[in-house]
């Protein structure tokens, strides 16, 4: 009896941990189409902050070059990884060590990618995502120029 009452109890867990994987997959790849649309811009880093989340944080940007003048990426799973406004962008993602202010930086939507670039070779790059960790939410919030 009490064997099959554990059989049944651990099926119960495998079926809900299978179905919560699958959701949460689904989840992440709409957030990937998302980020895929065609936004392009490359500028120089007037500053940047980092919060204390795995090196999470906000890169302020002086755009020179861009596709699209304006754009505010919102999404019910987070927060959008960049944002432009005239000659002002921002970006919200990791954020490597080896950048400065002043480097030259170009992100694509498409690749996911946003590279960093000292003296014209490229120091680092990073990929793209929409973050739904709450505290990387709350960090964009209270340190974004977009209020």
């Amino acid at each position: 009896m009490k064997t099959s009452k554990l059989i049944i109890l651990l099926a119960a867990f495998s079926i809900i941990a299978f179905a919560s994987y699958r959701l949460g997959a689904k989840k992440m790849a709409s957030a990937g189409n998302l980020i895929k649309n065609n936004i392009q811009f490359s500028g120089k880093i007037l500053s940047y902050s980092r919060s204390h989340n795995h090196s999470y944080g906000i890169v302020k940007i002086k755009v020179i070059e861009s596709n699209r003048r304006e754009f505010t990426g919102s999404d019910s799973l987070g927060v959008f990884p960049y944002r432009i406004q005239g000659d002002y962008a921002e970006f919200y993602g990791y954020i490597p060590k080896a950048i400065s202010i002043g480097d030259l930086i170009v992100l694509n939507s498409d690749e996911q990618t946003f590279t960093y670039y000292k003296s014209g070779k490229i120091e680092a790059e990073t990929m793209i995502f929409i973050t739904a960790e709450n505290e990387n939410i709350q960090y964009v919030r209270a340190n974004t120029a977009f209020k």
